[in-house]
């Protein structure tokens, strides 16, 4: 499972679900699959995206 390490971020990738962590929060601020750029409710704060 490929992972890069960014100074704001952690990027964790296996082809089709692609997660970004926020660091060193460990938040996940982003979600996408399929295409879909972001599944997550992007308007709530990064802390509330459920």
């Amino acid at each position: 499972m490929p992972l890069s390490y960014k100074v704001i971020a952690v990027v964790v990738s296996n082809g089709f679900v692609r997660m970004i962590f926020s660091n060193p929060e460990g938040h996940i601020t982003n979600i996408q699959y399929n295409g879909m750029e972001n599944l997550l409710e992007v308007i709530n704060d990064e802390s509330s995206r459920g």
